[in-house]
């Protein structure tokens, strides 16, 4: 009877370490999937909220760029007056979409303030645009037109340098967030292989425990005595 119990303490011993076993695997399964969905959205938020912004950062650059040279490279007339035009209007409808496209990425608090100042720097430089194409073409004007643009387009830039240096602190941090994931993931995968194997040899001990104190069925040779 005694045997019979001890027997049974063994089999609830060694079931109790199963459920030990599935749990474990359970919350490691859980744990992985979460770290996933957390690599899978610092990888989409690299892609999507600082290398696309990145790229619109120098966009925005090469427009105004372009546009300056060709305000600086105008011989300002009645006659090519519209052509000047039609180019400004192409590079601002380009930059009115480079607008929509970098606000529909997250910004940080920091970034939004750098960019909301850029973004206003961008518009009074298409203010001063407008009142040089409409200044009556006087000569002595436009050099002066010319140097305030300029002022303001280096003011625009810097704002861009800036916001250039968010994208990749916020890509590093983005980075090592990454790193720590699945440094914690494999530390992790290693503590519970070594647990996995730590219950593995004590349900062993369990059964051959067990084993060893169950009653040995008589021989043949016994039955005939």
């Amino acid at each position: 009877m005694m045997k019979w119990a001890f027997t049974l303490q063994q089999k609830i011993k060694i079931s109790a370490l199963l459920v030990l076993v599935f749990v474990i695997v359970l919350f490691k399964n859980i744990y992985d999937r979460k770290n996933v969905v957390a690599l899978g959205a610092s990888f989409s938020t690299v892609y999507e909220d600082r290398l696309l912004a990145e790229s619109y950062i120098f966009h925005f650059s090469e427009s105004l760029h372009q546009k300056m040279n060709d305000i600086q490279n105008a011989n300002l007339s009645v006659s090519n007056v519209k052509p000047l035009k039609e180019k400004l209007y192409k590079a601002n409808a380009t930059i009115d979409s480079l607008f929509l496209s970098y606000e529909s990425t997250r910004l940080t608090v920091r970034e939004s303030t750098y960019y909301n100042e850029f973004k206003q720097t961008v518009l009074n430089l298409r203010k001063l645009e407008d009142q040089y194409l409409n200044s009556s073409f006087e000569q002595g004007s436009v050099p002066k037109f010319i140097t305030v643009m300029d002022f303001k387009l280096n003011a625009a830039l810097i704002k861009l340098n800036q916001l250039s240096e968010i994208q990749i602190s916020e890509g590093k941090a983005l980075n090592e967030q990454s790193k720590k994931i699945i440094a914690r993931s494999t530390l992790l995968t290693q503590l519970e292989l070594g647990i996995l194997i730590f219950i593995g040899l004590i349900i062993q001990v369990l059964i051959f425990t067990s084993n060893s104190i169950m009653p040995k069925k008589p021989t043949k040779g016994h039955d005939l005595n």
